[in-house]
């Protein structure tokens, strides 16, 4: 009779043991959350950061704080025409983004001088490198830059 007591509980503890595992509230199979992105300024350059607006032929200053907890694999800034064709795009994999956990993305992406003058949307798309990704949108003006008057 104590044999069988003993094979109905250890049969019994094997069992909570391969339950009580499943039942855990872990991460999905341990891949963290996809990044937060915070798109803090965007405009013509360091006076005027967030008016959202940029010119042909110079840069658009572009700042974003980013939270990555499967560390950044890649940042892309795509901007298109809203009612158009045009667009262009930028994709940073420098060694100060890739492999960041926590970081502000600073950069000024140059204006092609062919731009067409316009009303434009910002893509800012970052990807981890678990291939998950986040992407805030903008509104951005390009307009052409205007002329030094004396």
């Amino acid at each position: 009779m104590n044999r069988k007591l003993a094979w109905g509980a250890m049969l019994l503890f094997s069992v909570c043991l391969l339950a009580l595992p499943s039942c855990s509230d872990d991460d999905k199979d341990g891949i963290p959350a996809k990044p937060l992105v915070t798109l803090d300024e965007l405009g013509s350059g360091h006076d005027s950061p967030n008016d959202r607006i940029a010119y042909i032929g110079t840069d658009a200053h572009i700042e974003a704080t980013i939270v990555a907890e499967g560390l950044i694999k890649q940042i892309e800034v795509e901007i298109h025409q809203e009612d158009g064709s045009y667009k262009f795009e930028k994709i940073y994999t420098d060694s100060k983004y890739v492999g960041a956990k926590n970081t502000t993305l600073h950069e000024h992406l140059d204006i092609p001088s062919d731009a067409v003058a316009g009303e434009y949307h910002l893509h800012l798309t970052v990807t981890d490198q678990f291939g998950q990704s986040t992407t805030v949108e903008s509104g951005l003006t390009i307009e052409e830059a205007p002329s030094n008057q004396e």
